[in-house]
């Protein structure tokens, strides 16, 4: 880019007219305040200074806040994915070792077999938590 389109030229002029901004307000005010000066001359400064000061006449502002509880804001920023499970059944974790393609659980009464078996009925409680929550999410729709 170049020219007046250019940003860096963009961002001078406003630095410029920031800079202005306080000398042509008190230009205004002066003249506002300048008895010797036609009445409509007054006036038409000190329109221009309330104008700028953002006192419009006729202005009219409609503000509305709504409270919104963390529940409702996580509800729209949160996306709900569907489940990767199309079908499954329940299976007991000694059928899973035996039917899985991965590494067997160890023998039932070990402790590794306890620990093994928590995390198996944990994951199963987790998914079927996450299932019933898109089911439910589905309905509310």
């Amino acid at each position: 880019m170049h020219g007046g389109s250019a940003p860096q030229v963009k961002r001078a002029a406003q630095v410029r007219l920031d800079m202005a901004a306080d000398r042509a307000a008190a230009v205004m005010v002066r003249i506002m305040e300048d008895e010797s000066l036609p009445t409509a001359d007054q006036i038409r400064a000190a329109a221009h200074v309330l104008d700028r000061a953002g006192l419009r006449p006729g202005l009219a502002l409609d503000v509305s806040v709504t409270h919104q509880t963390w529940e409702h804001v996580l509800d729209s920023v949160l996306v709900d994915v569907d489940a990767d499970i199309e079908d499954a059944e329940e299976v007991s974790p000694g059928e899973w070792a035996t039917r899985s393609s991965t590494a067997a659980l160890p023998e039932p009464g070990q402790p590794e077999a306890d620990l093994a078996a928590e995390r198996a009925s944990a994951k199963v409680r987790r998914l079927r938590q996450k299932s019933a929550n898109a089911e439910a999410k589905r309905r509310s729709r």
